[in-house]
């Protein structure tokens, strides 16, 4: 058990530095929820297998992940967006691509310090530092583009959309999400829907300009 905590907490740390540094690594760490608590932890005297216990502490972190992202959407809950946010780049660290949907829910969480920065950075500063979940579902990779691709048709927010599409180009690059969101659209026998995969397509940043000289 004490192996699996301290594999985390390294985890954790790693995290917080990778994406982006301005987050206090402490105060992060603590936001994390208690090791001891996870189900998967409490039974670990009953199992020799690390690597069966390390899976389930994955398991345990995307539950909680879950119920965290959804009292910060729909009951605006301060404490659980922090949690979240913690989570969101502890799974993403990990790739753990079952966080995949959930990160996804919480796409636009943002941590305290987002609303002073945004007039004081570059956007894609903000969208990628920002937004926790966007390099965090990049790092999972395509698990990511398929838990988007499902909910990309309902989505009635501007900012997720153009969040997710974000995450999209990351995964693939621009020209496959152009593609993928065309076939998407070419299927959608909803007008709604359709319109959405629409909106998301003029979303995609136009083609990386070739390096002078090149030909």
């Amino acid at each position: 058990m004490k192996k699996v905590a301290m594999s985390v907490l390294c985890i954790c740390a790693v995290a917080t530095f990778a994406y982006g540094g301005l987050l206090d690594p402490v105060s992060m760490i603590f936001e994390i929820p208690q090791f001891a608590k996870l189900p998967a932890l409490k039974a670990a005297n009953k199992s020799d297998d690390l690597a069966s216990l390390q899976r389930g502490v994955r398991g345990d972190f995307v539950q909680q992940l879950k119920g965290l992202v959804g009292a910060a959407t729909q009951k605006h809950d301060h404490a659980a967006a922090r949690r979240a946010i913690s989570l969101i780049y502890l799974l993403g660290a990990m790739r753990v691509a079952r966080a995949a949907p959930a990160m996804v829910e919480g796409i636009a969480l943002a941590p305290h310090w987002h609303g002073l920065l945004r007039d004081a950075l570059p956007p894609p500063f903000i969208i990628e530092g920002g937004y926790p979940a966007v390099p965090a579902l990049v790092r999972v990779g395509m698990p990511s583009v398929r838990a988007i691709l499902k909910v990309l048709p309902t989505e009635r927010s501007a900012l997720r959309r153009k969040l997710m599409v974000q995450v999209m180009v990351g995964v693939e690059g621009w020209a496959v999400t152009r593609f993928r969101l065309r076939r998407a659209i070419a299927k959608a026998t909803d007008k709604a829907a359709k319109a959405n995969l629409e909106a998301a397509l003029g979303d995609v940043p136009p083609p990386p300009h070739p390096r002078a000289g090149h030909k």
